[in-house]
This record gives C-alpha cells, structure tokens and sequence, in this order.
C-alpha cells in the first residue's frame, strides 16, 4: 500500500500518524509506504528531541518517504548517503526514513511517480539563511529539467501516474484561496505540467487544507492534503 499525507512540521502535525489517528497502519508492514509531503521537519537540526521521534517512525509497521517542502533542512537532507530505490536515487535518514529527491521518478507497487519538492516561504523575512531558512528551497529551472529528462528517460510512454509535490501549480493555487500569491515555485510547477506528456493525478501539501479537490479539462485530479492519510494505492 501507499499512503500520502501532508506536512508533519516535526513533531508538532505527526500526531496523525498514530495508531488512532491512522488505525490502518495495524495492518501494514515495512513493505508499505507513507509518503510525508514536504515540510517533514524531522532532518532539521539533529536533536535529541528529533532522534526521539525519528525512533517513534522508525518503530512504525510502514516506511517512511518524504519531500522536502519550504521549511525543511535542505542543506542536512542533501548530506544524508543516497541509495537506490524504486528505480532512483534516495537520501536514507535512517532504517526506514527516506527522502525522495526532486525531479525523480519512482515505480512503488506498480506506480509511476514524478516528485518534486520544494516551495517559497512568505515568511522568509522572518527567518535566518541558514538556521531556520535555505535559499534551495525554491523549485529551479533546473529541478524542472530533471523531472522532464528523468520522465522521458525511464518511462516508454513518456507519462507518469500521479506527481507529487510541496506546492502547487500557480492554475491550482488560485482555486485554494483568493489569499494565495503564486510564487516562482507555483510557476515552475506550471511549467512541468505544460510540458509533461501526461499524468492522471496530483497530490500536494503545503497549504493546510484537507478536502480541496479538483479537476482540468483533460480530466485530471489535483487533491490538496493536510491531516488526511490518502490510501493512493486503493485510487488507482
């Protein structure tokens, strides 16, 4: 099975990953996947607080995946090993923690899936560069480039089934909230739907909300998750 929820914050949002909050978890193993996306929060500074609840997810029945989203410590994930899984490059965090880089694509239980993490933080003003707030990450060009060659590169179709991302594409912000200010990010994302061949869904974090569905005109889903843990595999 894959599961994808949104942001965890650290400690502060993982309290929908217990057992009452997600009771489904009884039933699964090390061979099942809840992917976390973006603004993880728990690669940020080591501590001993982090390690804690690093432990409590390790502990899990499931494996965790993760993107890195805008409040998340770009500089510490990038110097974790990588390692191959699902057909492309990891960072492993620990026994069963791991990031899914930006632009890869992974096949997990049969599903072809394009991440991209990455966001622009509007609270940056308030933030050191550095301590609390990295300059990566914004989505670049260049992230974007990866995606489209890795798509083109390890798919004969040249399609995915669903992309994974921290934000949004600018087209589906302004259907989230009339308070929301595409950023270079969102239009980076833009860019890569432009330009991919085709995909059936889009799942992203970021925002806070749960149950913001919705659909373009080619039939496409884009689903906007918080607190809910999507069971993804049962979707497809």
């Amino acid at each position: 099975m894959i599961y994808v929820t949104g942001d965890t914050h650290g400690s502060y949002d993982l309290h929908k990953l217990n057992a009452k909050n997600f009771p489904e978890q009884r039933a699964l193993t090390k061979s099942d996947y809840v992917i976390v996306l973006g603004d993880f929060g728990l690669v940020w500074n080591n501590s001993d607080e982090e390690m804690y609840w690093r432990k409590w997810l390790d502990e899990k029945p499931f494996t965790t995946l993760f993107l890195d989203g805008n409040h998340d410590n770009h500089d510490l994930i990038s110097s974790y090993p990588e390692t191959e899984m699902f057909g492309s490059s990891v960072h492993q965090i620990s026994d069963s923690i791991f990031h899914l880089k930006r632009g890869e694509v992974y096949t997990i239980e049969g599903l072809r899936l394009l991440t991209i993490g990455g966001a622009d933080s509007i609270d940056k003003a308030y933030r050191v560069e550095g301590k609390d707030w990295w300059m990566t990450e914004r989505i670049t060009e260049s992230d974007i480039a990866t995606a489209i060659r890795n798509v083109y590169d390890k798919t004969t179709d040249h399609t995915v089934d669903v992309v994974l991302s921290h934000c949004a594409p600018y087209f589906v912000e302004k259907h989230i909230g009339d308070y929301i200010v595409p950023t270079p990010s969102s239009f980076q994302l833009g860019d890569l739907a432009n330009q991919l061949c085709g995909y059936q869904a889009w799942y992203f974090g970021h925002y806070h909300y749960d149950d913001v569905e919705l659909e373009d005109s080619q039939g496409r889903q884009y689903y906007c998750v918080y607190n809910n843990v999507i069971n993804l595999t049962k979707r497809f």
